[in-house]
């Protein structure tokens, strides 16, 4: 019973799901490019697309068949077929043994003489009894095994640049594909890196709900006290209690939101994330600039892409208007078994070279390359609308974010300012001079703009991440 009890335990220890403690962003960021099951997906993507460039690369060398035929038959054409072929056909085959036959019934009744033969030979109705005899030999042959084996290699030597424009075109997606695992991978830090900060800030909402909560506390014991004294009515202690019985529902539910956050990550990292370190509540401004970010976009590169794709498909659709030449060789032996050591008696090859060149196929060519080339402009017209869009994004992003530095000015000295009111209430409460109530709503409004100051982080810290995306940078 112990030795099982102790089996059990190794074994869901051994099983047991990674649990990551105190993780830094830095130990996040590194675990998310590992193990984070959509960019494995894209790193397969990517290793089908090299996969893609290679096979249409193999083209270009040809290919090797080998082939085994075996057959058992009486079929006149296959039985004569592949006795010519192993080089064992006879006259016989051809029916001459019946022909020799009607030869020797002419000379016994010419007796031996030529002139008589000659005669009998040339009689119309002896000619045509002649060519009209079916030959039993090759029409009814006798069953029998056959077996031919064939090596067979084929190469293109001239595609119209066909296979060349195909190849540059998987290559392109091949550098399609890695740059979109490097989108990927940057969406995911910038999941990361925003989980981080959210999950940061709910901490220190918390700390300071757990302040405030702590005060509360001591607020109610204060107003206890005064209701003894008689300085206080116990509708203030019910005003105190439901305030704080709110502000418990606000560390609740922050709680629970630090909990969502956490679940995020553990989506992210494959792995379970328990605690985390805290980082800096405001992320830091990159200091690139505009001209930079949009020679550096992914998004731009991608169209960039998409158009060196059209031009290799322009070229590629100018192919059909080539001749296309290819040689092959074949060598091929055929026997009624399988006897190696008579494969030189009944062996052949085969070379030869085939041109084709399309003359007309109702103008389908010609279409298929304007339609190419109107493609073309198109993507150039596109990437073109891409880089001014992403330089308007830019400017847009950096206008937020400089808005959000001066209205995260303005809160932090609003919050002071609340804090300072909130204790100078509680400071004349004390005194008698003001009601619990007005005590309550100072501090309902120094909880409103700690709230204002969490949030405006929160969206700056979004738009600087989304600004380091645009700009292809590692996050900071």
């Amino acid at each position: 019973m112990r030795l099982l009890t102790a089996l059990l335990l190794l074994s869901s220890l051994l099983f047991s799901e990674e649990v990551l403690r105190n993780l830094s962003v830095d130990e996040a960021l590194k675990i998310v490019k590992k193990d984070n099951l959509e960019i494995k997906a894209a790193g397969f993507e990517e290793q089908m697309q090299k996969f893609s460039v290679k096979e249409v690369e193999g083209k270009n060398y040809g290919k090797l068949d080998f082939s085994v035929l075996g057959l058992y038959t009486n079929n006149p054409l296959t039985s004569f077929g592949m006795k010519l072929s192993a080089r064992e056909a006879t006259f016989r085959d051809l029916g001459f043994s019946d022909f020799l036959s009607g030869v020797g019934n002419a000379m016994q009744m010419s007796e031996g003489d030529f002139g008589k033969f000659s005669q009998i030979m040339g009689n119309p109705q002896v000619q045509a009894s002649f060519l009209d005899k079916k030959p039993t030999d090759l029409n009814e042959p006798d069953d029998g095994d056959y077996y031919q084996t064939k090596l067979t290699y084929q190469i293109p030597l001239y595609t119209g640049g066909m296979l060349t424009e195909y190849k540059n075109v998987m290559q392109k997606m091949y550098e399609l594909s890695k740059v979109d695992k490097r989108k990927l991978l940057l969406q995911k830090e910038f999941e990361v890196r925003k989980s981080f900060s959210d999950l940061s800030l709910l901490l220190f909402f918390h700390d300071h709900l757990m302040i405030i909560d702590k005060n509360m506390a001591q607020l109610e014991k204060t107003v206890e006290t005064m209701i003894k004294e008689g300085y206080a009515k116990k509708i203030d202690l019910l005003e105190v209690n439901a305030k704080r019985a709110n502000v418990k529902r606000m560390i609740n539910q922050t709680k629970a939101n630090e909990d969502l956050v956490k679940h995020f990550l553990t989506f992210l990292l494959n792995k379970r994330v328990e605690s985390i370190k805290r980082i800096k509540l405001e992320a830091v401004m990159p200091t690139i600039s505009s001209n930079d970010i949009v020679k550096k976009n992914l998004d731009i590169k991608k169209a960039e892409m998409g158009l060196a794709i059209t031009e290799h498909m322009i070229k590629l659709k100018n192919a059909p208007y080539m001749p296309m030449v290819g040689a092959f060789g074949e060598y091929s032996f055929t026997d009624d078994g399988y006897d190696l050591g008579e494969i030189g008696d009944h062996d052949s090859y085969t070379l030869g070279m085939q041109v084709s060149w399309n003359i007309f196929n109702g103008g389908s060519d010609k279409s298929a390359l304007e339609k190419a080339k109107v493609h073309n402009l198109k993507l150039k017209t596109q990437v073109k609308l891409a880089k001014k869009g992403i330089a308007l994004k830019v400017d847009k992003i950096k206008t937020e974010i400089d808005n959000f530095d001066y209205k995260i000015q303005s809160l932090k000295e609003e919050l002071k300012l609340s804090k300072a009111i909130y204790d100078n209430y509680l400071g004349r409460y004390k005194e008698k001079l003001v009601s619990i109530n007005d005590v309550i709503i100072k501090q309902s409004l120094h909880i409103e703009n700690l709230l204002k100051l969490q949030q405006a982080i929160n969206a700056r810290n979004a738009k600087i991440y989304e600004y380091m995306i645009l700009a292809d940078e590692e996050l900071q």
